[in-house]
């Protein structure tokens, strides 16, 4: 990864998981690191997990500046190839 940024959310799975990680990006496209774990006592962890996704899947990138914290929004053209991904 050329470059990447940390990033967390805790609307996962109706606030009881987390899904935290790292997006960067490649020569190809971006390129997302995370992991899933309980936010209740945070003693449950998935694996951790990749994934790639090309630039000619993405139609635009958003970010959002809020007071306490900022959003990157990824518009994708294909649900194709996210796997398993949280969708947050």
């Amino acid at each position: 990864m050329i470059g990447k940024l940390h990033f967390s959310s805790d609307a996962y799975a109706s606030g009881l998981a987390t899904v935290s990680g790292f997006v960067g990006y490649t020569e190809n496209g971006l390129h997302i690191e995370y992991q899933i774990s309980d936010s209740v006592i945070n003693a449950v962890k998935s694996e951790i997990k990749e994934l790639s996704i090309p630039f000619e899947n993405i139609n635009r990138l958003e970010l959002k500046t809020g007071f306490f914290s900022n959003k990157l929004i990824i518009y994708i053209a294909t649900l194709k190839g996210l796997g398993d991904f949280p969708l947050i």
